[in-house]
């Protein structure tokens, strides 16, 4: 297994905070250091930041940490033009590495029903009962955990739950390389989002850990149990 702590490290550098403060259910600062502002403060958000790319830092009072240095949003990057080095580093590493299974850990959860999920990626179609069973290990395990909305396994691990990804740096990852990359969207401590009956839904620090952490232990041992990529589409 290899770890990646941080791929943009210009937009890690950039925002001032390592811990941000509780704000009950407003974003508002978390969006200003995420996606930045323009002149007269008002937000950027998202996925406005989307349309900006790369972002002109002259134009913002501040660019937040969404792009790199040259105002790119790596996951969408040039990808088959002057792709960022960020981008070309992961390219190089995946062709190096030939990984089975990619985790992405991202935070930006939607805030209703504010928890962890893993969204389906934009793959090949041979890898979608794939993707299947490992959202249904991944997430009857955060389930039972008491780190999803209720516990109803059969709700909460149900794979059609499963946001779909669309063309992005995961999809291109796993394009070139075959590898399943899958990204697992967080809520953050910063804010607070509700669960479907409408109460807030708060995470602290230590529950996003254990998301993580307990998301990665599965996907160890389901890598185990399946036997890897070379067993996931046989007939290909």
């Amino acid at each position: 297994m290899v770890l990646v702590p941080v791929v943009n490290l210009d937009g890690r550098a950039r925002v001032p905070i390592q811990m941000e403060a509780f704000r009950g259910r407003s974003n508002h600062v978390h969006e200003y250091f995420n996606c930045g502002a323009w002149p007269d403060g008002s937000l950027i958000g998202w996925p406005g930041v989307k349309r900006h790319i790369p972002l002109d830092f002259a134009q913002t009072q501040f660019p937040g940490g969404y792009p790199n240095d040259a105002g790119v949003n790596l996951m969408h990057d040039d990808f088959f033009g002057a792709r960022q080095p960020e981008t070309q580093a992961l390219l190089d590493f995946v062709a190096r590495e030939r990984p089975d299974l990619l985790l992405n850990m991202h935070t930006g959860v939607a805030p209703r029903d504010y928890y962890a999920r893993m969204h389906r990626p934009f793959t090949e179609p041979g890898l979608a009962e794939t993707f299947d069973a490992l959202y249904t290990l991944v997430h009857t395990a955060l389930t039972r955990a008491g780190l999803q909305g209720s516990p109803d396994e059969a709700v909460e691990a149900d794979p059609a739950r499963a946001p779909r990804s669309i063309y992005n740096l995961d999809a291109v990852l796993g394009l070139h390389s075959g590898v399943l990359s899958v990204v697992l969207e967080s809520p953050s401590h910063g804010y607070a989002g509700t669960n479907r009956q409408g109460v807030e839904a708060r995470h602290s620090p230590d529950a996003l850990l254990d998301t993580q952490l307990i998301a990665h232990a599965e996907a160890m041992t389901f890598l185990v149990e399946s036997g890897g990529r070379a067993g996931w589409t046989p007939d290909a």
